[in-house]
Protein backbone atom coordinates (compact mmCIF):
# COMPACT_ATOMS: atom_id res chain seq x y z
CA UNK A 1 0.00 0.00 0.00
CA UNK A 2 2.13 3.13 -1.12
CA UNK A 3 2.15 6.20 1.13
CA UNK A 4 1.67 9.78 0.44
CA UNK A 5 3.36 12.79 2.32
CA UNK A 6 1.38 14.86 4.71
CA UNK A 7 -1.71 16.99 3.04
CA UNK A 8 0.44 20.41 3.97
CA UNK A 9 2.87 19.79 0.98
CA UNK A 10 2.53 21.03 -2.09
CA UNK A 11 1.77 18.94 -5.40
CA UNK A 12 5.70 19.79 -6.64
CA UNK A 13 7.07 18.67 -3.44
CA UNK A 14 5.13 15.82 -3.19
CA UNK A 15 6.48 14.55 -6.75
CA UNK A 16 10.00 15.24 -5.98
CA UNK A 17 9.82 13.17 -2.62
CA UNK A 18 8.12 10.39 -3.59
CA UNK A 19 10.24 9.79 -6.89
CA UNK A 20 9.47 9.35 -10.60
CA UNK A 21 7.67 6.24 -9.23
CA UNK A 22 4.65 8.05 -7.69
CA UNK A 23 2.45 10.69 -9.46
CA UNK A 24 2.94 14.32 -9.29
CA UNK A 25 0.35 16.97 -8.50
CA UNK A 26 -2.46 17.53 -11.22
CA UNK A 27 -1.72 20.50 -13.12
CA UNK A 28 -4.32 23.66 -12.96
CA UNK A 29 -7.58 22.20 -15.07
CA UNK A 30 -7.35 24.69 -18.63
CA UNK A 31 -10.77 24.07 -21.10
CA UNK A 32 -10.81 25.13 -24.68
CA UNK A 33 -13.32 27.90 -23.00
CA UNK A 34 -11.29 29.48 -21.44
CA UNK A 35 -8.38 29.67 -23.57
CA UNK A 36 -9.89 31.77 -25.81
CA UNK A 37 -11.71 33.98 -23.11
CA UNK A 38 -8.19 34.70 -22.05
CA UNK A 39 -6.90 35.16 -25.86
CA UNK A 40 -10.06 37.55 -26.20
CA UNK A 41 -8.93 39.36 -23.31
CA UNK A 42 -5.16 40.25 -24.02
CA UNK A 43 -6.32 41.37 -27.76
CA UNK A 44 -9.07 43.36 -26.46
CA UNK A 45 -6.14 44.91 -24.28
CA UNK A 46 -3.88 44.92 -26.87
CA UNK A 47 -6.08 47.09 -29.50
CA UNK A 48 -7.17 49.65 -26.51
CA UNK A 49 -5.60 53.21 -27.59
CA UNK A 50 -2.65 54.29 -25.22
CA UNK A 51 -4.64 56.89 -22.38
CA UNK A 52 -3.20 60.35 -23.59
CA UNK A 53 -2.03 62.36 -21.23
CA UNK A 54 -4.84 64.91 -22.17
CA UNK A 55 -7.98 63.01 -22.33
CA UNK A 56 -9.35 66.51 -23.81
CA UNK A 57 -6.80 67.12 -26.25
CA UNK A 58 -7.75 67.00 -29.87
CA UNK A 59 -6.07 64.18 -31.98
CA UNK A 60 -3.50 65.65 -34.60
CA UNK A 61 -4.05 62.22 -36.61
CA UNK A 62 -7.91 62.63 -37.05
CA UNK A 63 -7.77 66.89 -37.95
CA UNK A 64 -8.38 67.13 -41.55
CA UNK A 65 -7.69 70.29 -41.98
CA UNK A 66 -4.38 70.56 -40.92
CA UNK A 67 -3.47 67.58 -43.51
CA UNK A 68 -4.42 69.80 -46.39
CA UNK A 69 -3.30 73.15 -44.68
CA UNK A 70 0.66 70.33 -44.73
CA UNK A 71 -0.43 69.69 -48.49
CA UNK A 72 -0.61 73.40 -49.43
CA UNK A 73 1.98 74.41 -47.44
CA UNK A 74 4.72 72.19 -46.79
CA UNK A 75 6.33 71.47 -50.60
CA UNK A 76 6.59 75.29 -51.62
CA UNK A 77 8.44 75.48 -47.90
CA UNK A 78 10.62 72.51 -48.68
CA UNK A 79 11.35 73.93 -51.88
CA UNK A 80 12.90 76.99 -51.03
CA UNK A 81 14.47 75.56 -48.30
CA UNK A 82 16.68 73.49 -50.34
CA UNK A 83 16.87 76.59 -53.05
CA UNK A 84 18.36 78.71 -49.67
CA UNK A 85 20.62 76.47 -48.16
CA UNK A 86 21.46 73.82 -50.68
CA UNK A 87 21.82 75.34 -54.32
CA UNK A 88 24.79 76.66 -54.09
CA UNK A 89 24.28 79.85 -55.98
CA UNK A 90 21.36 82.55 -56.62
CA UNK A 91 18.36 81.64 -57.13
CA UNK A 92 17.01 84.51 -59.20
CA UNK A 93 19.10 84.67 -61.81
CA UNK A 94 18.43 83.33 -65.69
CA UNK A 95 21.05 80.99 -65.40
CA UNK A 96 19.63 78.95 -62.43
CA UNK A 97 15.81 79.65 -63.87
CA UNK A 98 17.19 77.77 -66.93
CA UNK A 99 18.59 75.01 -65.06
CA UNK A 100 14.98 74.63 -63.70
CA UNK A 101 12.75 75.70 -66.48
CA UNK A 102 14.45 73.91 -69.71
CA UNK A 103 12.43 70.73 -70.56
CA UNK A 104 13.83 67.67 -69.98
CA UNK A 105 12.01 65.55 -72.34
CA UNK A 106 13.02 62.16 -71.34
CA UNK A 107 10.75 62.71 -67.95
CA UNK A 108 8.06 64.00 -70.43
CA UNK A 109 8.29 60.45 -72.87
CA UNK A 110 8.38 58.40 -69.29
CA UNK A 111 5.39 60.22 -67.92
CA UNK A 112 3.60 59.53 -71.53
CA UNK A 113 4.49 55.81 -71.22
CA UNK A 114 3.75 55.94 -67.96
CA UNK A 115 0.18 56.61 -68.97
CA UNK A 116 -0.32 54.90 -72.12
CA UNK A 117 0.57 51.21 -69.98
CA UNK A 118 -1.58 52.40 -67.16
CA UNK A 119 -4.51 52.82 -69.71
CA UNK A 120 -3.87 49.86 -71.35
CA UNK A 121 -3.10 47.71 -68.48
CA UNK A 122 -6.09 48.84 -66.49
CA UNK A 123 -8.52 49.60 -69.33
CA UNK A 124 -11.16 47.21 -67.72
CA UNK A 125 -10.63 48.33 -64.01
CA UNK A 126 -11.38 52.05 -63.58
CA UNK A 127 -10.42 52.14 -59.91
CA UNK A 128 -7.17 51.04 -60.75
CA UNK A 129 -6.73 53.28 -63.30
CA UNK A 130 -7.93 56.04 -60.96
CA UNK A 131 -5.19 55.07 -58.47
CA UNK A 132 -2.16 54.67 -60.85
CA UNK A 133 -3.07 58.34 -62.43
CA UNK A 134 -3.94 59.66 -58.84
CA UNK A 135 -0.36 58.72 -58.49
CA UNK A 136 0.99 60.91 -61.20
CA UNK A 137 -1.20 64.05 -60.87
CA UNK A 138 -0.50 64.24 -57.24
CA UNK A 139 2.92 64.59 -58.09
CA UNK A 140 2.64 67.09 -61.49
CA UNK A 141 0.80 69.28 -58.93
CA UNK A 142 3.65 69.58 -56.38
CA UNK A 143 6.00 70.36 -59.23
CA UNK A 144 3.64 73.02 -60.48
CA UNK A 145 2.88 74.62 -57.36
CA UNK A 146 7.02 74.94 -56.59
CA UNK A 147 7.85 76.24 -60.59
CA UNK A 148 4.81 78.67 -60.12
CA UNK A 149 6.33 80.33 -56.40
CA UNK A 150 9.78 80.66 -58.11
CA UNK A 151 8.47 82.27 -61.58
CA UNK A 152 6.21 84.84 -59.51
CA UNK A 153 9.30 85.50 -56.99
CA UNK A 154 11.47 86.30 -60.68
CA UNK A 155 8.50 88.24 -62.44
CA UNK A 156 7.26 90.02 -59.56
CA UNK A 157 9.19 92.41 -57.13
CA UNK A 158 6.32 93.78 -54.98
CA UNK A 159 2.63 93.28 -54.38
CA UNK A 160 3.58 90.71 -51.89
CA UNK A 161 0.47 91.54 -49.91
CA UNK A 162 -2.20 90.11 -52.67
CA UNK A 163 -2.59 86.38 -51.75
CA UNK A 164 -3.53 85.36 -55.81
CA UNK A 165 0.14 86.58 -56.54
CA UNK A 166 2.29 83.56 -57.37
CA UNK A 167 5.22 85.72 -55.36
CA UNK A 168 2.61 85.80 -51.80
CA UNK A 169 3.57 84.07 -48.88
CA UNK A 170 0.08 83.47 -47.95
CA UNK A 171 -0.87 82.05 -52.06
CA UNK A 172 -1.73 78.91 -50.19
CA UNK A 173 -4.59 80.61 -47.96
CA UNK A 174 -5.55 81.74 -51.22
CA UNK A 175 -5.98 78.26 -52.39
CA UNK A 176 -7.33 76.99 -49.40
CA UNK A 177 -10.19 78.68 -50.15
CA UNK A 178 -11.28 76.83 -53.00
CA UNK A 179 -10.63 73.43 -51.35
CA UNK A 180 -14.33 74.35 -49.31
CA UNK A 181 -17.64 72.98 -49.76
CA UNK A 182 -19.15 75.84 -51.85
CA UNK A 183 -16.71 74.42 -54.87
CA UNK A 184 -17.04 70.66 -54.10
CA UNK A 185 -20.54 70.30 -52.47
CA UNK A 186 -22.29 70.31 -56.16
CA UNK A 187 -20.30 67.21 -57.58
CA UNK A 188 -18.41 63.46 -56.76
CA UNK A 189 -15.13 64.74 -58.77
CA UNK A 190 -13.91 66.64 -55.45
CA UNK A 191 -13.95 63.26 -53.85
CA UNK A 192 -11.59 60.63 -54.30
CA UNK A 193 -14.02 57.49 -52.66
CA UNK A 194 -17.65 57.18 -52.69
CA UNK A 195 -19.22 56.78 -49.14
CA UNK A 196 -23.32 56.60 -47.68
CA UNK A 197 -24.01 58.21 -44.99
CA UNK A 198 -26.14 56.64 -42.06
CA UNK A 199 -28.48 59.18 -40.55
CA UNK A 200 -29.35 57.07 -37.59
CA UNK A 201 -25.60 56.27 -36.41
CA UNK A 202 -24.25 59.65 -37.95
CA UNK A 203 -21.60 57.74 -39.95
CA UNK A 204 -20.07 57.03 -43.03
CA UNK A 205 -19.46 53.85 -44.79
CA UNK A 206 -17.60 52.94 -47.72
CA UNK A 207 -18.12 50.51 -50.46
CA UNK A 208 -17.34 47.64 -48.90
CA UNK A 209 -19.90 48.67 -45.80
CA UNK A 210 -17.00 49.29 -43.34
CA UNK A 211 -17.15 52.12 -40.79
CA UNK A 212 -14.82 55.24 -41.98
CA UNK A 213 -15.99 57.81 -40.19
CA UNK A 214 -18.21 58.71 -37.55
CA UNK A 215 -19.13 62.29 -37.08
CA UNK A 216 -20.24 63.87 -33.60
CA UNK A 217 -24.28 63.22 -32.67
CA UNK A 218 -25.10 66.76 -31.85
CA UNK A 219 -22.70 70.77 -32.73
CA UNK A 220 -22.45 70.64 -28.81
CA UNK A 221 -20.48 67.25 -28.83
CA UNK A 222 -18.35 68.14 -31.77
CA UNK A 223 -14.51 68.91 -32.02
CA UNK A 224 -11.99 69.05 -34.46
CA UNK A 225 -11.81 65.51 -34.68
CA UNK A 226 -15.69 64.30 -35.54
CA UNK A 227 -17.27 67.91 -37.00
CA UNK A 228 -16.22 67.40 -40.24
CA UNK A 229 -14.53 64.75 -42.47
CA UNK A 230 -12.06 66.08 -45.61
CA UNK A 231 -8.97 63.00 -46.49
CA UNK A 232 -5.92 64.40 -47.82
CA UNK A 233 -6.78 62.63 -51.18
CA UNK A 234 -9.52 64.48 -51.57
CA UNK A 235 -7.18 67.46 -50.91
CA UNK A 236 -4.81 66.11 -53.67
CA UNK A 237 -7.69 65.86 -56.20
CA UNK A 238 -9.47 69.39 -55.77
CA UNK A 239 -5.72 70.97 -55.84
CA UNK A 240 -5.06 69.32 -59.35
CA UNK A 241 -8.19 70.51 -60.76
CA UNK A 242 -7.95 74.37 -59.02
CA UNK A 243 -3.98 74.20 -60.46
CA UNK A 244 -5.27 73.24 -64.19
CA UNK A 245 -6.89 76.81 -63.94
CA UNK A 246 -4.79 78.56 -62.01
CA UNK A 247 -1.54 78.30 -63.88
CA UNK A 248 -3.17 78.31 -66.70
CA UNK A 249 -3.72 82.35 -66.21
CA UNK A 250 -0.23 82.08 -64.64
CA UNK A 251 1.53 80.78 -67.89
CA UNK A 252 -0.75 83.44 -70.17
CA UNK A 253 0.24 85.82 -68.22
CA UNK A 254 4.30 84.94 -68.03
CA UNK A 255 4.55 84.58 -71.89
CA UNK A 256 2.05 87.51 -72.96
CA UNK A 257 1.78 90.20 -70.33
CA UNK A 258 5.12 90.88 -68.45
CA UNK A 259 6.67 94.51 -69.32
CA UNK A 260 10.23 92.78 -69.72
CA UNK A 261 9.05 90.27 -72.29
CA UNK A 262 7.97 86.42 -72.16
CA UNK A 263 9.57 84.27 -68.75
CA UNK A 264 11.70 82.45 -70.99
CA UNK A 265 12.14 82.41 -74.85
CA UNK A 266 11.78 78.46 -75.13
CA UNK A 267 8.51 76.86 -73.77
CA UNK A 268 9.35 75.70 -70.24
CA UNK A 269 8.84 73.19 -67.81
CA UNK A 270 5.39 75.10 -66.12
CA UNK A 271 4.04 75.69 -69.67
CA UNK A 272 4.08 71.90 -70.71
CA UNK A 273 3.13 70.54 -67.07
CA UNK A 274 -0.06 72.23 -67.39
CA UNK A 275 -0.74 70.46 -70.54
CA UNK A 276 0.59 67.45 -68.77
CA UNK A 277 -1.55 67.96 -65.42
CA UNK A 278 -4.78 68.60 -68.07
CA UNK A 279 -4.27 65.42 -69.71
CA UNK A 280 -3.49 63.61 -66.34
CA UNK A 281 -6.90 64.34 -64.81
CA UNK A 282 -8.87 64.30 -68.04
CA UNK A 283 -7.88 60.50 -67.52
CA UNK A 284 -8.05 60.62 -63.95
CA UNK A 285 -11.93 62.00 -64.56
CA UNK A 286 -13.10 59.66 -67.09
CA UNK A 287 -11.56 57.05 -64.62
CA UNK A 288 -13.47 58.33 -61.67
CA UNK A 289 -16.66 58.92 -63.76
CA UNK A 290 -16.42 54.49 -64.57
CA UNK A 291 -16.07 54.05 -60.77
CA UNK A 292 -18.03 56.10 -59.50
CA UNK A 293 -20.97 54.50 -57.55
CA UNK A 294 -23.97 55.78 -55.97
CA UNK A 295 -25.89 53.46 -52.63
CA UNK A 296 -29.44 52.97 -53.17
CA UNK A 297 -31.92 50.38 -51.68
CA UNK A 298 -32.75 46.73 -54.11
CA UNK A 299 -36.44 46.05 -54.25
CA UNK A 300 -36.06 42.67 -52.37
CA UNK A 301 -39.70 41.07 -51.34
CA UNK A 302 -37.99 38.47 -49.02
CA UNK A 303 -36.32 41.08 -46.84
CA UNK A 304 -39.77 43.34 -46.91
CA UNK A 305 -42.18 40.30 -45.96
CA UNK A 306 -39.05 39.12 -43.08
CA UNK A 307 -38.98 42.65 -41.92
CA UNK A 308 -35.40 43.10 -41.70
CA UNK A 309 -32.97 46.22 -41.85
CA UNK A 310 -32.01 46.83 -45.33
CA UNK A 311 -28.84 48.20 -46.04
CA UNK A 312 -28.23 50.29 -49.42
CA UNK A 313 -25.98 48.28 -52.16
CA UNK A 314 -23.20 50.06 -54.57
CA UNK A 315 -24.12 50.16 -58.01
CA UNK A 316 -22.70 51.82 -60.51
CA UNK A 317 -23.49 55.16 -62.29
CA UNK A 318 -22.10 58.12 -63.98
CA UNK A 319 -24.60 60.91 -64.20
CA UNK A 320 -26.49 60.59 -60.36
CA UNK A 321 -24.30 63.04 -58.11
CA UNK A 322 -22.54 64.17 -61.30
CA UNK A 323 -24.13 67.86 -61.14
CA UNK A 324 -25.96 68.22 -57.85
CA UNK A 325 -25.85 68.35 -54.08
CA UNK A 326 -24.23 64.93 -52.59
CA UNK A 327 -25.76 63.02 -49.63
CA UNK A 328 -22.30 61.49 -48.40
CA UNK A 329 -22.33 63.65 -45.38
CA UNK A 330 -24.17 65.54 -42.53
CA UNK A 331 -26.90 67.84 -43.27
CA UNK A 332 -25.07 70.52 -41.39
CA UNK A 333 -22.32 69.96 -43.22
CA UNK A 334 -24.12 70.59 -46.52
CA UNK A 335 -23.87 74.51 -47.47
CA UNK A 336 -27.27 76.24 -48.17
CA UNK A 337 -28.94 75.82 -51.96
CA UNK A 338 -28.42 79.26 -52.82
CA UNK A 339 -24.33 78.82 -52.61
CA UNK A 340 -25.04 77.30 -56.08
CA UNK A 341 -25.77 80.33 -57.47
CA UNK A 342 -22.64 81.92 -56.28
CA UNK A 343 -20.42 79.21 -57.41
CA UNK A 344 -21.92 79.27 -60.94
CA UNK A 345 -21.29 83.76 -60.49
CA UNK A 346 -17.79 82.56 -59.56
CA UNK A 347 -17.30 80.52 -62.52
CA UNK A 348 -18.78 82.64 -64.76
CA UNK A 349 -16.26 85.88 -63.48
CA UNK A 350 -13.10 83.05 -64.20
CA UNK A 351 -14.04 82.71 -67.38
CA UNK A 352 -14.46 86.47 -68.17
CA UNK A 353 -10.71 87.09 -66.90
CA UNK A 354 -9.04 84.11 -68.76
CA UNK A 355 -10.92 85.28 -72.18
CA UNK A 356 -10.06 89.30 -71.16
CA UNK A 357 -6.22 88.05 -70.88
CA UNK A 358 -6.13 85.94 -73.79
CA UNK A 359 -8.12 88.60 -76.47
CA UNK A 360 -7.14 91.98 -74.91
CA UNK A 361 -10.84 92.68 -74.45
CA UNK A 362 -11.79 94.28 -70.69
CA UNK A 363 -13.49 92.55 -68.52
CA UNK A 364 -16.59 94.66 -68.02
CA UNK A 365 -17.99 94.11 -71.71
CA UNK A 366 -18.35 90.17 -70.20
CA UNK A 367 -19.82 91.43 -66.85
Amino acid sequence: MATYPPSGTSSMSRGCALGSNYPRGPPPLITPSSEAALRELRTSRCLQPRPRSHPDAPDLRKMHILHAAAIIIFPPLLFWTVLGFCSGQDWDTPDFRDKLERPNWRIYTFLMVTNICAMFTYRRSPEKLKRSIFIVHALVTVVIRCLSSLSGMMSLTSWYCLVYNSNSVGKGVWLGLFLGPLFWNWTYLGRYEDFRYNEDTKTLYDKSDAIVWTFAPTIQEANLNSHTYFPWKDTIVRLSYIHIIDNLIHIIWLRFYLDNGPYTSYINNSEILTAVLLIEMAVYTYARIKSHVVFEFEDDEKSFMTLEKKVPVATKSVSKGLIGQRSDGPPSQHPPSYWFGYFVFLCFVAACVIISLVTDIPIFMFL
